[in-house]
């Protein structure tokens, strides 16, 4: 069954078209006019074009927003735009008549659900709301000014202020400037969707996300990253056809760099002719995704105890793509698709024993707490392929260890990947071959491979 989400409303838009700023005067001036004093209305201006702009961007009609004053605190908020003028304007906003905007379904307070979770309120856009904005195009959506690059956000996913002095070392001026010029970049080639419509800015906008200090996590996020792979490679770069290049099993081959000095697990008698990490064969039935997801949060994992408790709680699920993905659960999030391991523990207990007997080469790794250090160690690996991308004016859109790049410079591109991870990695990234599987729009795949131990072809 395909599961359909009705988005979380963020405010990360923004535009400078003529009619969202005709708008956004419009909604505050009917605000300000209900205040007997009037502050910051350039700032308010700048918000109700963030608010408007993210509201005209949601796919479909419907969106899900909360209007609890508490998230919206200094102390509560999750994300930066979680701001008190947001939420004033919110209000306002759905409070005009004629009606801009609808309230579909109401919200469940967490003491009145039986899940004791809660339901944000679900909205949706007026016809009116779109009558205002009639030659707006995505186009014309720009990321919201006041985003930072770069984001450090703590362990319940707040953001935490950067300190100036970390602002003055080299590497964040360099992924700064990296960031910056990739944008500008892309925001000057023609990317577009395979109708030949723009694709807003805002899509390919990229954050570099930290966790806690600068030296955990540190990964490319965009819009981009969450869209389908049929989605991401159904648009056009410069009017060519997308491909995907991505790297096989990038965190178990660093892993094998690290601990034993070699690209790949060596045939051996438990292991066979087994392809690679994710291979599983006495869970064949499961889907590759689920064994990347799990075998991935073993990795991740400082403890057995927390490993198995998330791979219990993994679901498979079908997207609106009829593509497989699976997740893990924390606490009472809500759970969607079929749950994997009916057994629970047991079953959890069972794929790791079975994992780790038949590939013994990565049993040190797990459970170690690795993860967080390979996430930073393929964020570099991505710095550097954007930059000098970029400087030989070669368009890529990185989703974490994945390229889609302009199919007519395949040979660019397995040459770029190959020399970065070399300079990246220093000596681990000159060891055996790099393995990578070649994606297309049609769905067909290819794997190919890169000798790293050679300076050319």
């Amino acid at each position: 069954m395909k599961t359909i989400e009705i988005p979380n409303l963020r405010i990360r838009a923004y535009s400078e078209h003529s009619e969202v700023y005709q708008f956004a005067e419009y909604l505050v001036d009917d605000y300000l006019a209900t205040k007997e004093r009037v502050r910051d209305r350039n700032q308010y201006l700048l918000t109700a074009r963030k608010l408007i702009a993210s509201i005209w961007l949601v796919e479909g009609d419907l969106f899900k927003f909360t209007t609890k004053d508490e998230y919206f605190s200094k102390k509560k908020r999750k994300q930066v735009w979680m701001t008190k003028k947001v939420l004033k304007l919110f209000r306002h906003l759905k409070s005009i008549e004629p009606k801009l905007i609808n309230v579909v379904v109401k919200g469940v307070p967490p003491d009145v659900s039986k899940s004791g979770r809660g339901l944000n309120t679900v909205y949706s856009r007026a016809f009116i709301f779109t009558q205002r904005l009639k030659s707006l195009k995505e186009a014309d959506i720009l990321p919201d000014p006041e985003l930072e690059v770069i984001e450090l956000k703590d362990e319940d996913k707040k953001p935490l202020p950067i300190p100036s002095e970390e602002r003055e070392q080299e590497w964040f001026i360099r992924s700064t400037e990296v960031l910056n010029k990739h944008f500008e970049f892309l925001r000057n080639s023609n990317l577009t969707y395979s109708d030949g419509s723009r694709i807003a800015p805002l899509h390919y906008f990229y954050q570099r996300k930290f966790k806690l200090d600068f030296l955990s996590g540190g990964r490319w996020y965009s819009d981009f990253n969450l869209w389908s792979k049929k989605k991401r490679l159904g648009i056009l770069l410069n009017n060519e056809s997308a491909l995907s290049i991505d790297i096989s099993q990038l965190h178990p081959s660093l892993i094998m760099r690290l601990y034993h000095h070699q690209s790949d697990e060596p045939i051996g008698l438990m292991r066979g002719e087994l392809k690679d990490a994710y291979d599983m064969p006495k869970y064949d039935y499961l889907p590759r995704v689920v064994h990347k997801k799990l075998i991935n949060t073993m990795f991740n994992s400082i403890t057995q105890e927390s490993a198995l408790k998330s791979i219990m709680t993994a679901h498979l699920d079908v997207n609106e793509d009829g593509e497989y993905v699976c997740n893990t659960y924390k606490g009472k999030q809500k759970r969607q698709g079929e749950k994997i391991f009916k057994d629970n523990m047991k079953g959890a207990r069972d794929y790791m024993s079975y994992f780790k007997f038949i590939h013994p080469y990565y049993s040190e790794a797990i459970c170690s707490g690795i993860g967080i250090k390979l996430q930073h160690m393929d964020s570099r690996l991505v710095t550097n392929m954007i930059d000098v991308a970029t400087t030989i004016h070669l368009p890529i859109l990185p989703v974490h260890d994945e390229f889609v790049f302009p199919e007519k410079r395949l040979d660019d591109m397995k040459e770029l990947l190959r020399r970065v991870f070399q300079i990246t990695y220093g000596a681990l990234g000159q060891i055996g071959t790099l393995n990578c599987k070649l994606s297309d729009k049609n769905g067909d795949e290819k794997e190919i491979s890169l000798n790293l131990e050679t300076s050319s072809h």
